[in-house]
This record gives structure tokens, sequence and C-alpha cells, in this order.
């Protein structure tokens, strides 16, 4: 990685910017190049998004002081600059329409997770559904079955719960 005149930071293909479970303390955007939000898993990362120039990833760490949601590296040769809660607030004093635009973002990214809990819901229910049929169509299996349709319904009050959560969050 190496400092450019545009203030940010470019890094290398796979370095990592930010990492799963640090403090946050900054915020951040993408210069140049594309960046890639991974989750961890045991050994295996799942990704959640690749970002791209004018993208930011991070804010929720300058609002509630959270540790890191994802880990964040490099997709290829990025710049991105790093923005503490000092620098955050006098930008958005300076250019309101900064605010706006990482409020734009914000509700892209709520109203993406919203989209993806009422797909995850209709999936669980389908095959819920599918459960039954099967349920009904194998007495001596009933026992295992049953065992699995609890633990959906279980699922699907967890989402449920989740899904009304989120949207009190986002619009609260």
């Amino acid at each position: 990685m190496r400092e450019t005149r545009r203030l940010g930071i470019t890094y290398n293909d796979g370095d990592m910017i930010v990492e799963e479970g640090t403090e946050s303390k900054e915020m951040y955007v993408v210069q140049s190049g594309k960046v890639r939000v991974v989750k961890s898993s045991g050994d295996a990362e799942r990704l959640l998004a690749i970002l791209k120039d004018g993208d930011i990833f991070g804010e929720m760490g300058l609002i509630n002081k959270t540790t890191r949601s994802a880990t964040v590296k490099a997709f290829g040769e990025a710049t991105v600059l790093a923005i503490d809660k000092e620098k955050f607030l006098r930008m958005v004093l300076k250019d309101p329409a900064f605010a706006i635009n990482i409020l734009q973002q914000m509700g892209d990214r709520v109203r993406y997770l919203d989209i993806a809990l009422n797909t995850t819901q209709k999936d669980l229910e389908e095959v819920s559904n599918e459960l039954i049929e099967l349920k009904e169509g194998a007495p001596a299996q009933e026992a295992g079955l049953s065992k699995i349709l609890n633990e959906l319904k279980v699922i699907r009050k967890g989402l449920i719960e989740l899904k009304e959560n989120f949207r009190a969050r986002a619009e609260g």
C-alpha cells in the first residue's frame, strides 16, 4: 500500500483495509478501483458486496461505535480515503450534499437488506410447505420431518422478528 496525492491510501489486490471484529473509528470512501466486502465463516469468506468509486463503507462505526461487521479488501488496486468522526462532521457542515450522498447509500443498503429478508422469508415458506407435503406422504419419517418443521418455525419466527426490528431501526 502507498499514499497518493488524492489523500487516500492505495492498496494492492487482496490487501486488508478493515478487519471484521475490530474497533470502528473511521469511515471510508473508495476514490478509485474496487473493494470486496466479505464476511468470515470459519475458514471461508462469503462475498457481501463489491464497492466501486464513490461508494462508502464503515460509516456505521462513526454513528454507533460498533466493531466492524465485515472485512474489506482491495479488489485489484484501490485508493481509499479514511475519514474520522471529526473530519466527517466538518465535511457535513461544509458540504451538506456529502451527508445526503451518505444517507442515500445507507438507504440503498437498507432497501437491499429488506428485499433480501423478504426473499429469504418467502424461500423459507416454500421449503416449509414442501416439507409438510413430504410429511403427509411419508408417515414412517414423520418424527424426523416434524423436528425439521419445528426448527423451521423457530427460524421463520426469528426472521420475522429480525425483519420487524430492522424496519423499526431503519424508520426510527
